[in-house]
């Protein structure tokens, strides 16, 4: 592909666009390279760790104005970070219209948010919708809204053909355009949001519907870090990591890429490149569908995840009925409860949930097993963390397994689960959560300092 059709997609999220200066500073890295043609935006973030999110904002002024309390004021607290960026950039940058323009948007919106039949997802999706209407004002080039082609079902799951089909007939009427992140709409054209975090989907659903060689996801760290730095200080940017690997260290803790976003990119077998707006001279991370043989590192990183639970299930000679395990699952998929894990023996199962699944029902849950199955004895323990050693390199080197029980080890760190894939690319133990943190330490000393 000659060098004048490659295409970027970019995605800043909104510690990126926290206040004017930054949302300038974005604009200026937009510009100065002409590939970076589709931009997706997060709502503005917060400047001080003591400030609310505009998206928490949205939500608290949703619920005041359901239980019938005074909405006015919310609302206007969670308006006011986009309108003092209207107004910087209106100001700094020698044209004026921004801020009057901006303010018409902004009107228009109130008229339809005090509608009575307004929705919370569509209350929440203003922040994305405001702050990409306000970039594109600053940049002059065209808004499409993502209500028009990021599709949901009527049952609020993702409808990935359809917006694949959408988008891309949509996005090849403009050569550039902003879209803001981290909704859709339903067939009945009503707004439907993604989890938190979503708009790193919706960057990588328009990277692929435009055919764009890179996805460049803008954010406040260097690239995906080895380790939690709040937990490792010493925690250092890893410079490539694979599909797999990035999506099962997002999984399970490591915050600066959403899990879901990797599966576009995957499919489209676009190069992912996070990166840092406040230095984006730095390397960052680039994520490629392949590992290099011979080159990638034995473990790439280590993350993990508080807020699991143990249902234990016990039952003499479990292991010559055959659909035993079918029987348990059956009775969490009627309760609409997943699992992560499930290691046993000939006589016990042990199934790893999430602890909100399972709080406040566990009798409920444990009298069902124990009558569907016939069980000796079922039991539900929380307080479970999981963590889990990723990386392709591990698969060609033995040991790897030995070593990090050994790091736990001398660190008095007991081990209450362990699951380890055939194909090596992670390892996960559980281990109490008050562990957790220093587990998360003993590991990553042994395999990378």
């Amino acid at each position: 592909m000659s060098e004048d059709l490659v295409v970027y997609t970019c995605k800043f999220g909104g510690s990126s666009l926290a206040d004017g200066a930054r949302v300038a500073k974005v604009a200026e890295l937009i510009r100065s390279d002409p590939r970076r043609r589709y931009v997706v935006v997060s709502a503005p973030g917060r400047l001080k760790p003591q400030d609310h999110k505009v998206t928490d904002l949205l939500y608290a002024a949703y619920e005041n104005k359901r239980l019938g309390l005074e909405f006015r004021e919310a609302y206007d607290q969670a308006e006011r970070p986009l309108e003092n960026i209207a107004l910087y950039l209106s100001e700094s940058s020698g044209r004026p219209h921004i801020w009057p323009d901006f303010s018409a948007i902004t009107h228009e919106q109130e008229r339809i948010v005090h509608d009575e039949d307004v929705s919370a997802d569509f209350v929440a999706s203003r922040g994305e919708y405001l702050m990409a209407r306000l970039l594109a004002l600053y940049l002059d080039w065209p808004f499409v809204d993502s209500k028009d082609i990021v599709r949901f079902t009527s049952q609020g799951l993702f409808a990935a053909d359809l917006t694949q089909r959408l988008a891309s007939e949509e996005l090849k009427k403009y050569p550039r355009a902003v879209i803001p992140g981290f909704y859709g709409s339903r067939p009945e054209g009503d707004i439907k949001t993604f989890s938190r975090g979503g708009s790193d989907l919706t960057g990588a659903i328009i990277a692929r519907a435009t055919g764009s060689a890179v996805y460049e996801n803008w954010t406040d760290v260097s690239g995906l870090m080895n380790a939690d730095p709040r937990i490792v200080p010493e925690a250092k940017p890893i410079e490539e990591v694979t599909y797999r690997e990035l999506r099962e260290l997002a999984y399970m803790g490591a915050s600066v890429f959403h899990e879901e976003a990797v599966v576009p990119a995957k499919i489209a077998e676009m190069r992912i490149h996070i990166r840092n707006t406040q230095e984006p001279e730095a390397k960052g991370t680039q994520v490629m569908h392949e590992a290099h043989r011979g080159h990638h590192p034995l473990v790439v990183g280590v993350a993990g995840r508080k807020g699991y639970s143990t249902i234990q299930v016990r039952k003499t000679l479990m292991n010559e009925e055959i659909g035993f395990a079918r029987k348990v699952l059956t009775v969490l998929a009627d309760k609409d409860i997943s699992f992560e894990h499930m290691p046993g023996g000939i006589d016990a199962l042990s199934i790893i949930v999430p602890s909100e699944s399972v709080r406040d029902r566990e009798d409920e849950i444990m009298d069902e097993i124990e009558h569907y199955c016939g069980t000796d004895d079922v039991t539900i323990d929380h307080g479970l963390a999981l963590i889990a050693t990723v990386g392709h390199g591990m698969w060609s080197k033995p040991g790897v397994a030995a070593r990090l029980m050994g790091a736990l080890g001398k660190n008095s760190i007991n081990i209450r689960m362990i699951n380890q894939g055939s194909s090596e690319l992670n390892i996960i133990v559980g281990v109490a959560e008050d562990d957790c943190d220093n587990a998360i330490r003993a590991i990553h000393r042994e395999f990378f300092l």
